[in-house]
């Protein structure tokens, strides 16, 4: 049995690595660039945030799809798995899994090299921008395979020289739809002038608001850029807001930030009311001072501004194009694919695992799981085909 991957990110390197494990077959990854897993070693600021404890559907853009997939292969599951080979993960108070040596190249080279004991093959600084079907799929117009799982991820992340929408092309010889690609886990445009506050940063409780109703909550610290708002939980922001933005995108949204969450309004006037005078400058970095001064009036009381730091209001800018985003929501059409084995419905033998599909999750190790846990998913399905 002939088995090619394309793509030689999470999903791929994960999936060789269970099917390696359990089969022996032919196996041969295909990569772009380089090297593979080199998009891993980016993750948790490098840290490897490789998944999470509180892994749930409710955590993913389209939760009855990735509903089984995360019951298949738990957080246990994958930590299991890994210590069976040497690998000992720990997670955070929030739930975040790490290689216990807080590297995500640890993680990284232990899949290489475990692939290249089970003489996976690797075929680096190729493109694949050809894949036809007779009795077997021919790649590149060449190599041929029984079984070929895509996996290329997107362009998230990505210098512009190393984006390609090659893959889609590619598809479309097999008539195999996408939908349109979105940014998210990233930073969220404000149309409010923030220039001064660029590069500061705050702890905050979040509040995102879509048409007027509040839709989610979380706290952490944020990042003022020049034009925008970033930081882990602006992430999770971006990505509630983006799935709604898919379903309607004409609606309108805010930011609520409270900068003072340990104290009560009451407690805020009198930290900051001196001589019946308002004074943020013990308290706040000094351009984000007189942002809130600018923002409340020249002659606002010492209870306005109190009120104004516990919901300071932006509004969001969704003509914003992030340049920081980690992942994109959006991919192969989940109607196109086996809701159990991630095969295709067109192509027998053809699979998907990954962010090639329309699944993503918040930020915090969401993604990298399913990637993991549809990799485990197609491993598997070859493995009983």
């Amino acid at each position: 049995m002939k088995v090619a991957y394309i793509g030689g990110g999470a999903a791929s390197l994960f999936s060789a690595f269970y099917l390696s494990e359990n089969c022996n077959y032919d196996i041969t990854i295909y990569e772009k660039r380089p090297k593979s897993g080199a998009k891993i070693n980016g993750s948790g600021n490098g840290r490897g945030n490789l998944s999470n404890l509180h892994v749930a559907p409710d955590k993913y853009n389209n939760p009855k799809f990735v509903e089984p997939f995360l019951a298949a292969f738990t957080p246990s599951n994958f930590q299991t798995l890994l210590l069976k080979y040497g690998l000992l993960t720990l997670a955070d108070e929030e739930g975040r899994i790490y290689p216990y040596g807080d590297s995500a190249q640890i993680f990284t080279n232990f899949l290489l090299r475990k692939l290249e004991e089970r003489h996976v093959k690797f075929i680096n600084n190729v493109e694949v921008t050809s894949i036809t079907k007779k009795d077997q799929f021919i790649i590149n117009g060449k190599d041929q395979y029984d079984k070929v799982i895509i996996a290329t991820g997107s362009n998230a992340g990505l210098s512009p020289n190393l984006s390609s929408t090659a893959i889609l092309d590619v598809l479309h010889y097999f008539d195999i739809h996408s939908t349109d690609l979105h940014p998210t886990l990233s930073s969220i445009g404000v149309l409010e002038p923030i220039e001064k506050v660029n590069g500061r940063r705050a702890k905050a409780n979040i509040k995102l608001v879509v048409e007027e109703k509040e839709v989610y909550r979380t706290s952490g610290e944020v990042q003022f850029r020049k034009d925008a708002l970033s930081g882990i939980a602006i992430f999770e922001c971006r990505s509630i807001l983006t799935w709604l933005y898919r379903k309607n995108k004409k609606i309108s949204a805010q930011i609520y930030l409270d900068l003072m969450s340990e104290y009560s309004i009451e407690e805020i006037i009198k930290l900051i009311t001196v001589n019946k005078q308002v004074n943020l400058d013990g308290i706040f970095y000094p351009t984000i001072s007189e942002y809130l001064i600018k923002t409340a009036g020249p002659k606002a009381s010492g209870k306005e501004v109190a009120h104004l730091i516990k919901e300071v209001p932006f509004n969001v800018n969704f003509d914003y194009v992030p340049d920081n985003n980690q992942v994109n929501s959006g991919g192969i059409r989940l109607n196109e694919v086996d809701p159990l084995t991630l095969e295709s419905k067109k192509v027998k033998d053809l699979y998907f695992a990954g962010e090639i599909l329309d699944i993503d999750g918040l930020c915090g190790g969401y993604n990298l799981h399913f990637a993991f846990a549809s990799g485990v998913a197609v491993a598997k399905a070859i493995i009983n085909n």
